[in-house]
């Protein structure tokens, strides 16, 4: 049987979890050999990104504005192209793909620079999937996979073609739409059959969610219900949760 390659390009943080996620679905299909690569995460602006997220999410936007603008853009773009122009065609070289998929912005100008030079198929995955951003788009891509019709009206907007545009949802592990084994799940967890709120935060863990503590912790409530947070990769806010909860249970 002739082998199928796929190779996904991805990121750190959210980026790696919809490459898991698109895994997840491709490997235990017969004759494909699969290679995910995070070629950008030993740069130094992955720690300024985990900061600003942990501590300071809504700074986070400023720089989503500010390369909205054109100019701005093509900036970025052009200083991706720098990054990657040589390592990324040499790997698709050594890789010889049949179908490629990013889930991070940061190779879209590469690829789409020598898409036609190869034979593979390509697929884009949006990372955001409340508003998605002009960078996130690639032009050569055969499918740009967005989580809703904002996607399709950004798309518009950039002249790429609606056919290539497809929202269909955000890439979500094949694990979460299977049976889950649910009374050896709550006995783990030592979780009591009641209602259950989940909190999440992110791979990163940003602090945003400690606004929902005293709502949660310091109010009465006419129901009792139990709390799972996510904090992710951030002990410093697992550790102020489990702390405040400590206090809050002196007084309710």
């Amino acid at each position: 049987m002739t082998e199928y390659n796929i190779l996904i390009l991805t990121a750190p943080s959210g980026h790696m979890t919809l490459a898991r996620a698109a895994r997840s679905y491709l490997e235990d299909i017969p004759g494909v050999r699969i290679t995910t690569l995070d070629l950008a995460g030993h740069h130094i602006e992955w720690s300024l990104f985990r900061i600003l997220y942990r501590y300071l999410p809504s700074l986070m936007r400023i720089p989503y504005e500010i390369t909205r603008n054109p100019h701005t853009l093509n900036m970025v773009k052009n200083n991706n192209i720098r990054r990657f122009e040589t390592l990324l065609p040499s790997i698709l070289e050594k890789e010889a793909p049949d179908l490629v998929i990013t889930t991070y912005h940061g190779y879209i100008a590469v690829l789409d620079r020598v898409k036609d030079h190869y034979k593979f198929k390509y697929i884009n995955s949006l990372s955001d999937p409340v508003s998605p951003h002009p960078i996130l788009f690639s032009r050569s891509a055969d499918y740009n996979i967005g989580f809703s019709e904002a996607s399709c009206k950004v798309g518009n907007k950039l002249n790429i073609s609606p056919e290539r545009i497809v929202p269909a949802g955000l890439l979500t592990m094949r694990c979460f739409f299977e049976q889950q084994p649910l009374a050896e799940i709550r006995q783990k967890l030592k979780l009591k059959d009641q209602l259950t709120l989940l909190v999440c935060a992110g791979s990163e863990g940003s602090n945003a969610i400690l606004n929902l503590l005293p709502v949660l912790f310091f109010t009465k409530h006419s129901r009792t219900f139990q709390v799972i947070f996510i904090t992710g990769h951030n002990h410093t806010l697992a550790n102020a949760i489990r702390r405040t909860y400590r206090l809050a249970a002196r007084f309710n």
